[in-house]
């Protein structure tokens, strides 16, 4: 602003900027069109003041500190930086914007002086170069003003904790002001698409909320009974700190790890828990506040660095979080945490320690990997990551050894079974997990869509990664069978309406067909609707929040394995009977199918069905009979729901303001039938303080045997497995 204040003084004196000034004032040396024409490389005081010109001396004069004012302008750019490093504050931000300014103003006007011509054309890009310098000053000082205001997103009004006294000294008075301009972030549903008519939900903020960790295990209280059988801890993992110092996260995926183990002994079961210590967490905790980027959440560029650093830094390409809050995998013997991009962290399943971070990039030419591998019953993990080359995106299906030569082994001897390449490789589909049967992986390419210009140009458009996620209805779903042994892709492809899926039940072979069991739904923007500002409404908005959503149902698509030239075109090849699924061959390469409902339309009461969970041990790649998962009658599971694939009959567990997580089977010692066994589920509650219980329900019956009350509370988490000690 000094700067500009100087620069109107100058303009009073008579010095004016060179749009302002004809060629005589913006290049003091130089002669007049007349005399270059007779000697062009003679210049003298004489011949300036004897040709024809409409200024005075003191014109020429004037010319001439306006030329040495530029040169030196161009002096004290040199040292704009070490400045802007050394001494941050408001008024090297605002220098920086008027310098810039001015500097860029008088070039494009020594440009205009010596290719634009006539009086007319003259005063045109005089204007224009005018209107584009002023456009830029107030652009900039905007830019430097409003950088961060993206905090408003995260800060609800009155509610933002005082910075430390360290990050106080460090930061620019102008950077303090912004950070208290904060504005609630504004809720707007998508699409105004109503799926229910539901009234009434309850508020349950206190699930997405920020908890402390119990590093040391403590006592529960037991109620009922806990079969003496059941010998391990169960595991689970999920987002448990959601803000950092005034900076709070947007999405429920951004939340840091938290990991949990229920131990259970002798029909008693102790508790602890720990934050994952990732690079993320760590960096986080250090400076107070969010420094790596997540899913829906893009780190700001930090307040106490000044104007320039933060330009410079809207152009570092965002790094992958290693914040592994989805599942807890089993590779080669040994427990990791994993999310969706390259890392994971290898974790001590008995005190919950991090150990080491692996990078599946490391060994396998793929950019992420599900959180949902799926094993053999040898031990061979098979697992799904995008790959980004020259030629575009590939989807790849990664296969893991169960082997080890030493303690120290993580991936050692994975390798790429299969690369398949998207219907539009510059928008490949987003997908949270796949299929597998005995002899086959089936992956769904779904209409959910990631647009990677706009994912890679995020951070200068100031966008999160969430942002470059889109639901395309228009586009069908195409599964993807490739064969395990030989890692080729089947050339038939299946294809159905579009729809969207997380998660899987079963998939098995039989009698010449493939039956893909999951949950899906007809609408796909439920990924962008799980913001903790929507989880943490009340009222209507949580009713119009939830009735917009698509309900997850678990349905069938039988695919048949036999297709051949010789397959009949436009006829249902599904034979299986009491199956009113179809497959029908649209070209020799082509089938489109239809589903069955795994249900009955009771279920829809209970608002759908997801975390689905079956014995798996047992039963995954082959014929079953049951599965369980979570009834969502609101945006998170407040049901668990047991299914009988025989009769489409389902029992439920419910209890007013318990919402209970994902169920995990156990399978009993000697079990001979299917559901011989326990269902474990962590039920939390948003209406009294420290009420978590472990429940243990008989999975047979449904029936509650026992209860394991946790001192202490615990968010409402993701996923989990067994750790079998027996």
């Amino acid at each position: 602003m000094a700067s500009l204040i100087r620069l109107s003084t100058f303009c009073q004196r008579g010095i004016r900027p060179v749009p302002l000034c004809t060629t005589h004032l913006s290049r003091g040396f130089v002669a007049h069109q007349k005399n270059r024409d007779v000697e062009p490389f003679r210049l003298t005081a004489g011949r300036i003041r004897a040709a024809s010109s409409p200024y005075t001396v003191s014109s020429s004069r004037a010319a001439s500190k306006h030329w040495t004012g530029e040169r030196v302008l161009s002096i004290v750019l040199l040292g704009v930086a070490p400045a802007a490093y050394l001494c941050p504050g408001p008024l090297v931000d605002y220098s920086i914007a008027a310098a810039l300014t001015l500097h860029g103003h008088w070039g494009i006007g020594q440009v205009l002086t010596d290719y634009v011509h006539g009086e007319a054309q003259v005063k045109l890009a005089k204007a224009g170069v005018l209107l584009l310098s002023t456009a830029t000053f107030f652009g900039l000082c905007y830019f430097n003003y409003h950088d961060v205001v993206v905090i408003s997103h995260y800060i609800p009004v009155g509610i933002a904790p005082p910075l430390p006294s360290t990050a106080v000294s460090r930061c620019s008075l102008t950077s303090l002001y912004r950070m208290s301009c904060i504005k609630p972030q504004t809720i707007a549903v998508a699409q105004k698409t109503y799926f229910t008519k539901v009234q009434g939900l309850p508020n349950i903020a206190p699930l997405v909320s920020s908890v402390e960790e119990t590093p040391e295990p403590i006592p529960t209280t037991v109620k009922g009974t806990i079969p003496t059988w059941i010998h391990g801890s169960l595991l689970r993992n999920g987002p448990g700190k959601f803000e950092f110092g005034n900076q709070h996260y947007n999405h429920w995926f951004d939340g840091m790890a938290m990991m949990h183990r229920f131990q259970i002994e002798d029909s008693q079961v102790t508790y602890r828990s720990r934050f994952l210590r990732s690079d993320s967490y760590k960096q986080n905790i250090e400076r107070n506040r969010i420094m790596v980027s997540e899913f829906g959440t893009l780190a700001l560029p930090d307040p106490c660095k000044n104007f320039f650093q933060r330009f410079l830094s809207r152009f570092e390409m965002i790094k992958p979080t290693d914040n592994a809050s989805v599942n807890f995998v089993k590779f080669k013997g040994d427990y990791y945490v994993s999310t969706e991009t390259n890392y994971m962290h290898r974790v001590d399943p008995d005190t919950l320690e991090s150990k080491q971070k692996v990078d599946w990039s490391k060994f396998v030419a793929v950019n992420g990997a599900t959180a949902h591998p799926h094993f053999d019953p040898d031990g061979t993990a098979y697992n799904m990551g995008n790959s980004y080359r020259n030629k575009g995106a590939f989807y790849n299906i990664v296969r893991v050894p169960p082997e080890r030569d030493s303690p120290e082994d993580t991936l050692e001897g994975a390798k790429i079974l299969c690369s398949i390449a998207p219907r539009d490789k510059s928008k490949p589909s987003y997908y949270h997990s796949f299929g597998m049967s005995e002899n086959y992986v089936v992956f769904i390419e779904q209409p959910i869509k990631m647009d990677l210009l706009k994912i890679v140009t995020g951070r200068i458009r100031g966008k999160s990664l969430n942002e470059g996620v889109f639901w395309d209805p228009n586009q069908e779903t195409v599964f993807h069978l490739i064969d395990k042994q030989t890692g080729k892709e089947m050339p038939v492809k299946y294809y159905a309406k579009a729809l969207s899926t997380f998660h899987q039940i079963n998939a098995f072979e039989q009698d010449g067909f493939l039956m893909l069991d999951i949950c899906c739904s007809d609408d796909g923007q439920a990924i962008n609707n799980f913001l903790i500002q929507n989880l943490r409404q009340s009222g209507e908005a949580l009713d119009e929040m939830y009735n917009t959503m698509s309900r997850p149902l678990p349905r069938r698509f039988v695919l048949p394995l036999n297709i051949t030239s010789e397959t009949p075109l436009e006829q249902n090849l599904n034979t299986r009977p009491d199956s009113t699924a179809t497959a029908v061959c649209r070209t020799k390469n082509q089938v489109f199918c239809t589903f069955e409902d795994l249900h009955g339309e009771d279920l829809k009461d209970y608002g759908g069905l997801e975390f689905p969970h079956i014995n798996y041990a047992k039963y995954n790649t082959k014929p079953y009979r049951y599965y369980y998962g979570c009834g969502f009658r609101h945006l998170v599971g407040d049901s668990l729901i047991k299914m009988d694939l025989e009769s489409k009959k389902f029992k439920v567990w419910r209890q007013p303001d318990l919402y209970p997580s994902e169920p995990v089977f156990i399978p009993s010692p000697n079990a001979e039938e299917e559901d011989d066994g326990v269902i474990l589920s962590v039920i939390i509650t948003p209406v009294k303080d420290k009420s978590t219980f472990l429940l243990v329900l008989d999975a047979k019956t449904f029936e509650e045997l026992g209860r394991a009350e946790v001192p202490v509370n615990i968010p409402y988490g993701f996923h989990g497995v067994f750790n079998s000690s027996a």
